[in-house]
């Protein structure tokens, strides 16, 4: 519940994905998710539909709480982290995607930005991935392309 700007980043994001088309978004939540849920609720001031997966008593990482959403979860979705900018094209990373015939697709984004420096230039690049890298964190969620 990071503030920028005097909103929660989470607040950015949803209205970044619901401008691109996006309109769910399953929020994996660890620890204080409940503050989360109490803030966002079922999403309709965004125009997101949002669900919950919860991590219990236990965090579970990345890759235990999409396990634990894939009930919630379409065929095709895509995972971001709720505390990191990633400005990109989501359809055309679905695009993508489905042009790979890869089992998942890594967006990744290219900074060449040093510490107090200025940008020279940035990018994304793009990497076909089937495994998935396993961090933790309390604010992990996906989105869903499907309705």
């Amino acid at each position: 519940m990071v503030s920028v700007g005097g909103r929660p980043f989470l607040e950015h994001q949803l209205e970044y994905l619901r401008a691109q088309g996006i309109r769910r978004v399953v929020v994996c939540a660890g620890h204080l998710g409940d503050q989360i849920q109490a803030h966002f609720g079922d999403g309709s001031r965004w125009g997101i539909r949002i669900d919950y997966s919860f991590d219990g008593p236990a965090q579970l990482g990345t890759t235990g709480a999409i396990k634990q959403a894939l009930p919630l979860l379409g065929e095709t979705f895509f995972v971001l982290y709720g505390d990191s900018w990633l400005p990109t094209r989501f359809d055309a990373v679905l695009d993508a995607f489905h042009a790979s015939g890869a089992p998942a697709l890594m967006t990744v984004f290219h900074n060449t930005t040093a510490i107090g420096g200025t940008a020279a230039t940035s990018g994304l690049k793009e990497a076909r991935s089937s495994r998935t890298t396993s961090t933790t964190g309390s604010r992990r969620w996906s989105t869903s392309t499907t309705d």
